[in-house]
């Protein structure tokens, strides 16, 4: 029995020494991806971080996200990648924000990046801007409903 010709894959042969999986690829972007958009982050320690990798959808790295190393376990099983905005997202729907997994969200706060840079979600970098003063008549509708809520 024939096998594809890629050193990683041990499929059963179909076409020109590729698997069906990689001759469709052949066919379609003229070489088998090294990557696919089901494959996971890759990610690179250092000592105080580490790195997360993000791919677009023909497998190139567009970016990398830095994060705590305390904070590696909140986001094993999610796949990341990076939104219209340059927020690192998860990839699975509904989207949420890498960023919200390490502080909790609270009404009327915005988390902002104190460096600027969307891709560090370190802990550090990390800080709570108070907006009430943006939504005066909000706030006070929210402020009643905790009251109601509580009796």
């Amino acid at each position: 029995m024939k096998f594809c010709k890629l050193e990683k894959c041990d499929n059963q042969h179909y076409a020109k020494g590729y698997c069906a999986k990689h001759y469709a690829q052949t066919k379609r972007h003229g070489k088998p991806l090294t990557r696919t958009r089901f494959d996971s982050n890759g990610s690179t320690a250092y000592p105080l971080y580490t790195e997360i990798s993000l791919y677009n959808n023909r497998g190139s790295e567009v970016g990398r996200a830095k994060i705590d190393n305390r904070d590696l376990r909140l986001i094993r099983g999610y796949k990341w990648r990076l939104n219209c905005s340059n927020y690192v997202v998860s990839g699975q729907r509904p989207a949420f924000y890498m960023h919200n997994l390490f502080i909790n969200k609270r009404p009327f706060f915005k988390i902002i990046f104190k460096n600027g840079n969307k891709l560090d979600n370190r802990r550090e970098n990390l800080e709570y801007r108070d907006m009430r003063h943006l939504y005066p008549d909000r706030m006070t509708r929210y402020i009643n409903q905790e009251k109601e809520d509580l009796n």
